[in-house]
């Protein structure tokens, strides 16, 4: 019975091994996935940096060509400003050299009927004269005012 008994102490020995064995399997098979699970979420977190970092820039690209397009609309605004306000400038001036030929020309007409009277009076002659004046600066008529007030 001896031997028998060595025989189980000695598959007892084998067992002990092979379960450490396994164990030590099992060890390095939980490492490895350990390793790879690290490997892993540092190449998440690296893409995730390298998408926020082109995030970023790509903000500061539309930020920039925002300001760009802010500013082209306002030097196009105070251009287009600075046309309008320059033609209301020249409209008046055509306006006041209108009105300095339309002022002048009563007093000719005054002078023309004081030297030579018509038929009628000199105020006769003006008040044709500034029918005809009005109607240059796009007025009524003034016998037709006077008819529409009367």
């Amino acid at each position: 019975m001896p031997t028998h008994h060595v025989m189980v102490a000695h598959g007892s020995e084998a067992l002990t091994t092979v379960s450490a064995i396994a164990t030590v399997v099992a060890a390095l098979a939980a490492l490895v996935t350990i390793y790879f699970a690290r490997k892993t979420v540092h190449e998440s977190t690296k893409a995730r940096r390298d998408s926020h970092s082109a995030h970023v820039d790509e903000m500061s690209e539309t930020s920039a060509a925002t300001k760009a397009a802010a500013a082209q609309h306002r030097a196009e605004m105070d251009e287009r400003k600075q046309a309008f306000e320059a033609d209301i400038v020249l409209r008046r001036v055509a306006q006041l050299e209108q009105v300095s030929g339309l002022l002048l020309h009563p007093v000719e007409v005054a002078r023309t009927e004081y030297s030579r009277p018509p038929g009628g009076s000199v105020v006769g002659g003006l008040v044709r004269e500034g029918s005809t004046s009005i109607t240059a600066l796009y007025g009524p008529r003034l016998s037709d005012a006077l008819t529409r007030i009367f």
